[in-house]
């Protein structure tokens, strides 16, 4: 069952189904459900594309709040290649959000699944953005991990699909932005 698009934390979501763990009493009464964990993944989602939009508009300390601090975290996406270990996913923000301007994710569906103390999301976006002189507009399939961590959901691993193009422009606004020297660039 389709639901209607919600926005949280300035993420627009469209979830593919609603999911309830009250009884149809509750609901008939109009008291709100309870949240359920999955509920708890979507709305830590929408706190990482909020902290996304934040990187695409030039500030990368959003992402402290989402992300796991340990060792075993990873990210590989459009604009940054394979990044491990907390400091090298950090520092993968911290660049891009040095190059990047008037961005905007839109998340256009998100599947959640939940194991336990593991979760992650399959998620459709669309993102724009200036890098550089240049504007990019890129669909993105995007796959979230998360894990709970002393009874608070964390990102560990963030991994998209798109073209291949999105890369060499973020790298060319990098190299440029190293040799202007205007801002010390954290080195990965």
């Amino acid at each position: 069952e389709r639901v209607k698009a919600t926005t949280r934390c300035g993420v627009t979501i469209t979830p593919i189904r609603k999911c309830y763990s009250s009884n149809a009493g509750d609901l008939a009464e109009g008291r709100k459900a309870p949240m359920t964990v999955e509920d708890d993944i979507r709305q830590v989602s929408a706190q990482f594309y909020a902290a996304l939009n934040s990187v695409l508009n030039g500030d990368s300390g959003p992402m402290n709040e989402v992300w796991s601090h340990e060792q075993d975290v990873s990210t590989r996406h459009s604009f940054c290649s394979q990044a491990e270990g907390w400091e090298s996913v950090r520092t993968c923000w911290q660049r891009l959000s040095m190059v990047a301007s008037q961005g905007r994710v839109t998340v256009r569906e998100v599947m959640v699944r939940v194991d336990k103390d593991l979760a992650y999301t399959l998620d459709d976006a669309h993102a724009e953005v200036s890098i550089g002189r240049d504007r990019i507009h890129v669909d993105i399939a995007a796959t979230n991990l998360y894990r709970r961590e002393r009874g608070r959901w964390r990102m560990v691993r963030h991994m998209d699909v798109s073209p291949p193009y999105v890369f060499p422009q973020v790298n060319d606004a990098i190299q440029a932005l190293k040799r202007s020297s205007i801002r010390e660039f954290p080195e990965r």
